[in-house]
């Protein structure tokens, strides 16, 4: 059992995970955080000018 476990320290491995993933995932995770910041911010300043009825069902699903 030893000799299957191969236990490293907390820093080297989150600096491995985040040099793998640094290339990968943050330019869709950060449009992906502006573009809904941007939506959020469009329908709070339409809310006034749009039916109340279907917004805050749209919001909560967003949020959610």
């Amino acid at each position: 059992m030893r000799q299957r476990i191969c236990l490293l320290p907390a820093t080297t491995l989150r600096d491995y995970l985040i040099r793998i993933a640094s290339s990968d995932l943050t330019v869709p995770a950060r449009y992906g955080f502006a573009l809904s910041l941007l939506l959020l911010l469009a329908m709070a300043l339409l809310a006034p000018f749009i039916a109340e009825i279907w917004l805050p069902p749209v919001a909560v699903t967003l949020l959610a």
